[in-house]
């Protein structure tokens, strides 16, 4: 071969090499790129890192009956029904299933779980928990300068104190920078169909990169620490003493779901689709005051958080370091204050024995005799009055509901020592439940007093000092119906506070009713004929419990009154 063919030959055996080199450059680079099966833009393999990375550790508070499950548990024990009124539930498929729920059901169907009620499903569940496992829905959403990676939770039932229903959507969300090699920036944790966002720097983590997620029992709200959930409406119990689903958990399954409005997503998640509701109602009202089933993710209240998930980071609760303080303290609020009581009243009855000890103990008959001693009896009862005013209603809004929508009578908010504030939501099998987790029940100050009164009686060196404590206590008494008056007179704030914390629209009467009882908050009556329903009476005011705190009160500052004019030995 001469050495023009030579070179002929070596300048095609370049360009095939180089072709070949090409290709097998650019060949996998095109693979991965068409490897986008939910159509949002963003590569499998990108998403699928994604999910693996951050997929969160789920602690349970102890007592917790229900656990992330697959959607299909729920969807074979429902039978798929819609309200056709106010009054009438028809049945429209006996026997539904994850593809036949996705075929343009709207707002009016829901999925009635045919198991029976909570105890029956809570039996069911519990029956077959181990064999169901756990599951947690992964959604991967690309938003430009954000990316959204997104854990959905679908819980069986929820049952918490103040909500009850079937079926349970919640949702955390790890956002990425996409300007910054998708480093985490903040994490978005959902909880009573709102929020609360941290920074990435403040939330906790399993191996560096898992968010540790704390679940509140009953409600399954989400927290970034397990001794929040006091401050609030909902009155969370939240704690890290339950069971933990950690991000590696055998029995868990991850799965990827697609996107509603691309409409590529696999058969397996059709139940994306259906817009209706994932429980029953009751009563058609549980529909408009947040007791009925959820909607599911990108649908009503989910929608922002499924396909616009930077919008509800917006609008979700900012928390930091502040917040979390200000949490532990509310916890931890009852022994803080039991603890600080405790050292009080060892120091108080130290000096007691002291002065009871001492020779110059000018002894309790001298001290107290005539008119003292009729001052300490009229402490003594007033102790009894406090005391017997704990198990006694202090205040009553008592309801007289006759709709076609919904009837019921019966107490509709109640105070009281023991449970402090309660309230009827008006949920079947509800009854009353308390809300504000203030931390601290009322009868622990009114135990409090009466321990505190007694031992300064047995310490007591001069009249006109025990006449001092008298009169401070009895006014402490007063200031407590001074706040249960401030309390009701605020109530109609709570119209705002229950529609932007539980997304709850409240109807027109339920926001006249609280604004009646703002406007006269000692004693008063509102009634209303709703056009078509029927008529709702309300009235509402102090009760003997009240009265007997008052009565406390007032006979403490009349004895201290005496004990201060009482002359000393």
């Amino acid at each position: 071969m001469d050495k023009e063919k030579k070179r002929k030959l070596f300048k095609r055996l370049t360009l095939i090499s180089v072709v070949i080199l090409v290709f097998l450059l650019v060949f996998p680079v095109i693979t991965v790129q068409a490897a986008d099966t939910d159509g949002d833009g963003l590569d499998n393999i990108n998403e699928d890192a994604w999910v693996n990375l951050y997929a969160p550790t789920l602690i349970f508070k102890s007592g917790e009956n229900f656990y992330p499950v697959d959607v299909s548990y729920h969807i074979d024990n429902s039978v798929l029904k819609r309200w056709v009124d106010p009054l009438t539930k028809s049945t429209v498929d006996p026997n539904p299933t994850i593809a036949s729920i996705g075929t343009g059901y709207t707002d009016q169907y829901f999925l009635d779980n045919a198991l029976g009620n909570y105890s029956e499903i809570l039996a069911d569940y519990t029956a077959n928990r181990m064999t169901l496992g756990y599951t947690y829905y992964a959604h991967v959403f690309d938003q430009g300068d954000t990316i959204s990676v997104q854990y959905w939770f679908f819980y069986a039932y929820n049952d918490h104190s103040v909500n009850q229903h079937e079926g349970d959507w919640e949702v955390i969300e790890v956002l990425l920078n996409a300007s910054a090699s998708y480093a985490p920036y903040a994490c978005v944790y959902s909880q009573h169909y709102q929020g609360a966002v941290a920074a990435w720097a403040d939330v906790e983590k399993t191996d560096t990169t898992h968010p540790t997620v704390y679940v509140a029992k009953g409600s399954h709200a989400n927290y970034f620490r397990p001794y929040e959930g006091k401050l609030g409406l909902a009155s969370d119990e939240v704690g890290n003493d339950g069971f933990q689903l950690t991000y590696d958990h055998i029995d868990l399954t991850i799965t990827h779901v697609g996107e509603i409005a691309a409409g590529t997503h696999l058969p397996a998640d059709d139940w994306l689709d259906f817009q209706g509701r994932w429980g029953d109602w009751f009563n058609y009202l549980d529909g408009f005051t947040g007791f009925a089933g959820p909607y599911g993710p990108g649908w009503a209240e989910n929608e922002d958080k499924f396909e616009n998930p930077q919008t509800w980071e917006t609008s979700a609760f900012p928390v930091g370091s502040t917040w979390f303080a200000a949490c532990w303290f509310m916890y931890y609020l009852l022994w803080i204050v039991v603890g600080i009581f405790s050292i009080i009243i060892i120091v108080k009855l130290a000096k007691a024995i002291k002065t009871r000890s001492s020779k110059e103990d000018p002894g309790l008959g001298t001290v107290l005799g005539g008119r003292g001693g009729f001052a300490v009896f009229l402490g003594l009862i007033a102790t009894g009055l406090s005391v017997a005013a704990i198990f006694i209603p202090w205040y009553i809004v008592y309801s007289d509901i006759q709709t076609v929508v919904i009837s019921a009578e019966g107490n509709i908010l109640l105070i009281d020592g023991l449970h402090g504030l309660q309230m009827n939501f008006l949920v079947t099998d509800a009854g009353m439940s308390p809300v504000f987790g203030i931390g601290i029940p009322f009868y622990i100050f009114l135990a409090m007093g009466a321990i505190s009164g007694i031992v300064g009686i047995f310490g007591v060196k001069k009249a006109k000092s025990l006449g001092t404590s008298y009169i401070l206590s009895g006014i402490f008494f007063f200031i407590m119906v001074i706040i249960l008056i401030l309390l009701m007179s605020q109530i109609g704030a709570l119209v705002g506070y229950i529609e932007g914390a539980f997304g709850i629209p409240l109807p027109t009467e339920a926001t006249d009713i609280m604004n009646a009882i703002a406007a006269a908050p000692v004693f008063g009556d509102y009634s209303t004929i709703i056009p078509g329903l029927g008529t709702v009476d309300f009235t509402w005011g102090f009760e003997m419990g009240a009265f007997l705190l008052m009565g406390s009160a007032g006979l403490r500052i009349f004895g201290g009154a005496i004990l201060r004019t009482k002359s000393e030995f």
